[in-house]
């Protein structure tokens, strides 16, 4: 039985991804330095460890036990909290990046699967960008020089914007905008759109982002490479679409609809390639079907809540 080490376990992605691997045999470490959540149905899982640990924190990392395979997904996933926050997201998202390539660089039978983001384009095509994308393009770098000056067994997936059920950070827009915008109309809170609301965007169901990584885990061949991970060009949609097929959903409208100017980092159009890894792996979910999914789940976890 595989042993994976999950950082950031408890997270969007995490947690979908902890799930899927327990429901498929695997044992799973979740790293965290933040408590477990008892209702979330894992802790106590036979197959599941946790570790508590600061990934900043070099000595932490030694009290791993051996694993086959890490997936990292810890760090700072908010532009909007970098701007505000520099130091801490440079220090989760690159010196927390690095002792994990010290890791396995030490233990080179290790593979590591490691989270970087599209946000990291800006920097490519001379956009102006943010801390955040900064922070998220020099850790994608140093993950790179590991792949080519160690031969360390890494995979580099940049990720486009998730949406799906399993997140419980609803307070928080950056983390998911979709399940943000789905939350506001269910709850009557006012949304706010950049610009018209009219870029376009590839948004990734969160069950078929953790399929992909399983996918990882499982297949050698993959090892070594860098993609593009999104739903691709058939699941493009704007944020102005999105709002028209939640309120289709929920049957009624938002309160308010608030606008503001671009950020200098949000690109017009942004949809990823994924011709390089459709080989091994394709988004099962149509926008349409995963936007059901997610609000459902948001609306029936919702009501929970307020019980």
């Amino acid at each position: 039985m595989k042993k994976i080490l999950i950082t950031g376990w408890s997270g969007f992605l995490g947690l979908n991804l902890t799930r899927l691997l327990l429901d498929s045999g695997y044992q799973v470490i979740g790293f965290s330095r933040n408590d477990p959540v008892p209702h979330l149905g894992i802790i106590n899982h036979p197959a599941f460890l946790f570790i508590r640990g600061n990934l900043v924190n070099n000595a932490h990392l030694e009290t791993i036990p051996e694993i086959d395979c890490m997936v990292h997904l810890a760090g700072n996933v908010s532009a909007n909290y970098s701007i505000k926050n520099c130091r801490e997201d440079f220090e989760n998202n690159v010196i927390a990046t690095f002792n994990i390539l010290e890791y396995c660089r030490k233990r080179s039978n290790v593979t590591l699967i490691y989270a970087s983001t599209a946000k990291i384009y800006p920097l490519a095509d001379l956009v102006k960008h943010t801390p955040y994308g900064t922070s998220k393009y020099v850790a994608d770098c140093y993950a790179q020089e590991y792949i080519l000056t160690y031969n360390i067994p890494i995979i580099i997936n940049r990720f486009v914007t998730f949406y799906g059920p399993r997140q419980y950070n609803f307070s928080e827009p950056d983390r998911s905008w979709i399940n943000w915008f789905i939350e506001a109309n269910i709850t009557g809170k006012p949304i706010v759109l950049a610009g018209q609301g009219d870029q376009i965007r590839d948004p990734l169901f969160i069950g078929d982002a953790a399929e992909l990584v399983k996918i990882q885990i499982e297949n050698p061949a993959m090892v070594g490479n860098i993609y593009d991970v999104g739903a691709g060009t058939d699941n493009s949609i704007t944020p102005s679409q999105v709002v028209e097929q939640i309120v289709q959903l929920s049957g009624k409208r938002f309160v308010e609809i608030k606008k503001r100017e671009r950020r200098h980092d949000e690109k017009k159009e942004f949809v990823a390639d994924i011709s390089k890894i459709s080989t091994f792996w394709k988004p099962k979910h149509k926008f349409s079907k995963g936007l059901s999914i997610t609000y459902k789940w948001l609306d029936s976890t919702l009501m929970k809540n307020s019980e």
